[in-house]
């Protein structure tokens, strides 16, 4: 039987793999994002009780340059009942109702739904009061806080770094660091004091569920590339 000379040898083009970034690429990268969010988040907040808010669903409508918040009827109920017992969502009912009656006048304003109408009357009038806070009160800057954990989230989802040390099975231990570690070196080099504990606690402790779930609702924490 005669031998068979074909040549076997596989001639398709290799798939060119991605080199890991290095520590370096990834501190510079960081730095001038983190710069842009201490820009632009200086002074800003989020609107009262967004964690109580934001489940709920609030759609949103233009005004001229403004963009006003509301709810539906429905869910304007459940927020109105729940800020009978809980502060947060009177705060947030007070911030819908005001900013509704505040744009009542322009054309094409929505309506303020009955139940946030109602609600914001026994406010504005003294006959209704905000429950008493348990505990501290909630620190101001939840608006930054949220881009500090996105920001640890997309490190963890868009290269080789765990998000916490030691904490999940993805652990690269070449680079020496996790993605809190890597933000919270960055805010720090920029300018804002940061620390890896801080970091740890907002992505895993169940006393910041609620700002994670927050983060997940207004959706940043979609990491897919568009096309």
């Amino acid at each position: 039987m005669a031998r068979d000379k074909t040549d076997k040898t596989d001639l398709t083009p290799a798939t060119p793999t991605a080199e890991a970034p290095s520590r370096a690429e990834i501190e510079a990268g960081l730095d001038r994002n983190v710069a842009g969010i201490l820009t632009h988040s200086a002074g800003k907040k989020t609107v009262p009780g967004p964690h109580i808010l934001w489940p709920l669903g609030p759609h949103i409508v233009s005004i001229g340059q403004a963009e006003i918040l509301t709810l539906t009827e429905e869910k304007a109920a459940v927020l109105v009942n729940l800020a009978e017992t809980n502060p947060h969502a009177f705060d947030a009912a007070s911030y819908l109702a005001g900013m509704l009656f505040a744009i009542g006048h322009i054309p094409g304003a929505p309506d303020c739904p009955i139940s946030l109408r109602s609600f914001g009357a026994q406010a504005l009038t003294g006959e209704i009061q905000r429950p008493p806070q348990p505990g501290r009160p909630r620190a101001g800057d939840t608006a930054l806080r949220l881009w500090k954990y996105s920001l640890c989230r997309y490190m963890a989802e868009c290269t080789p770094l765990p998000l916490g040390r030691n904490r999940e099975e993805k652990h690269d231990t070449t680079l020496g660091f996790s993605a809190c570690d890597a933000v919270a070196e960055s805010f720090t080099r920029c300018g804002h004091h940061e620390t890896y504990g801080q970091l740890v606690s907002l992505c895993y402790d169940v006393g910041h569920a609620d700002l994670r779930a927050l983060a997940e609702a207004v959706g940043m924490l979609d990491f897919s590339e568009e096309d």
